[in-house]
C-alpha cells in the first residue's frame, strides 16, 4: 500500500506541474493512463483529492484536447462507481447485522449454567447410529442450557425428517457448536451461532432438508458462511437491493447523495454539480463548475 501510494503522490504531482505549462498534452494523457493503471480505494480517492485535479483536467482540455477531457472524465466515473459500490457493500453488512440482532431478539437462550456434559455416550462418534433409546438418553445427559438450543434445533428439523431422525441431527449440530465453544468464556459465541444458525434453518427450507437428509453434515453446516446459509429468496433481495443502490443513473438516489460522493472522491462539495442531457437523452457524467 506504501508503493501505491507513493507512486500515485507522484503521479498527481507530475500532473500539476505539466498543467501550467504548454505542450505537455502527451505527458499529461500518458499520466493519466498510469494513473488508471493503479487500483485504487475510496480512501485514498479521497485523500489525495483526486476529484478536483481530475475536474480541473477534463474542464481545461475539454476544448483543445478533448481525449484528455474524456480520459479524465472516465477517470471520476470510475471512481464514482467503485464508492456507490463500497457504500452498498458497507449497506449490505450493516443489513446482514440487523437480521442477526432480529435474530438474536426471536430466540430466547440461557446464557448461564454453562456446564459441561457428563454422558460418554455421544451421538457425535463417527460411526454410531443411536436407535430411539439412545438418542433419548444422549439428549437427557445434556445440561438444561444445552438442552434448550438441542430443542430449538430439534423443532426446526421437525417438518422436514422423522422424529427419530430430527433428533439425531439436532443433536449433532448441538453437539458441533458445542465442540466450537467448549468453555463457559465462549458462551456468547456459543448462543449467538445457535440464534444464527436456527434462524436460517427455518427460514431456509433447501437448507433445512439438505442437513436432515444429510446432503449438508452438521459439521459443514457450521462452517458455512453468511451467504450460503440464506435463503434463495434472501440472496435474489440482496442482489436486488444492491443493485438498486449501485445504480448511478438513478436520479433521485444521485440527489440525495452526490454531496457525499463528491466529498469522498475530493470534489469540494460547494462546488455547483450539473449534469448534462447527452445527445441520446441518457444523462452524461457530472460536470463541476469551480469558484
Amino acid at each position: 500500500m506504501e508503493r501505491v501510494t507513493a507512486e500515485l503522490h507522484d503521479i498527481k504531482k507530475s500532473l500539476e506541474k505539466c498543467l501550467p505549462e504548454i505542450n505537455h498534452e502527451e505527458q499529461i494523457f500518458d499520466l493519466l493512463g498510469a494513473l488508471d493503471r493503479i487500483q485504487l480505494t475510496p480512501k485514498l480517492i479521497k485523500e489525495m483529492k483526486l476529484g478536483n485535479l481530475m475536474s480541473t483536467i477534463r474542464n481545461k482540455f475539454k476544448e483543445s484536447e478533448p481525449k484528455i477531457s474524456e480520459k479524465a472524465a472516465a477517470l471520476m466515473a470510475s471512481w464514482k462507481k467503485l464508492i456507490e459500490m463500497s457504500m452498498a457493500e458497507h449497506r449490505q453488512a450493516e443489513t446482514g447485522e440487523h437480521e442477526k440482532k432480529e435474530t438474536h431478539h426471536s430466540l430466547k437462550v440461557p446464557t448461564a449454567n454453562f456446564v459441561q456434559p457428563a454422558p460418554p455416550t455421544s451421538s457425535s462418534q463417527k460411526g454410531t447410529k443411536l436407535d430411539q433409546h439412545s438418542l433419548n438418553a444422549s439428549v437427557n445427559a445434556l445440561p438444561p442450557s444445552r438442552k434448550i438450543v438441542f430443542n430449538i434445533f430439534l423443532n426446526t428439523l421437525k417438518p422436514s425428517s422423522t422424529l427419530e431422525n430430527a433428533t439425531a441431527v439436532a443433536l449433532r449440530i448441538e453437539e458441533e457448536l458445542f465442540a466450537q465453544f467448549p468453555s463457559e468464556s465462549m458462551i456468547k459465541g456459543y448462543t449467538n451461532k445457535a440464534k444464527t444458525l436456527a434462524f436460517n434453518l427455518k427460514k431456509n427450507d433447501a437448507l433445512r432438508n439438505n442437513i436432515a437428509c444429510g446432503v449438508i453434515t452438521p459439521h459443514s453446516l457450521l462452517s458455512l458462511s453468511a451467504a450460503d446459509l440464506a435463503s434463495h429468496e434472501q440472496k435474489v433481495e440482496r442482489e436486488r437491493l444492491q443493485a438498486e443502490l449501485v445504480d448511478s443513473h438513478r436520479s433521485d438516489w444521485l440527489e440525495a447523495h452526490k454531496a457525499e460522493l463528491q466529498v469522498d472522491i475530493g470534489i469540494d462539495p460547494n462546488n455547483k454539480w450539473d449534469f448534462d442531457n447527452g445527445e441520446d437523452g441518457n444523462n452524461s457524467e457530472p460536470d463541476v463548475e469551480g469558484d
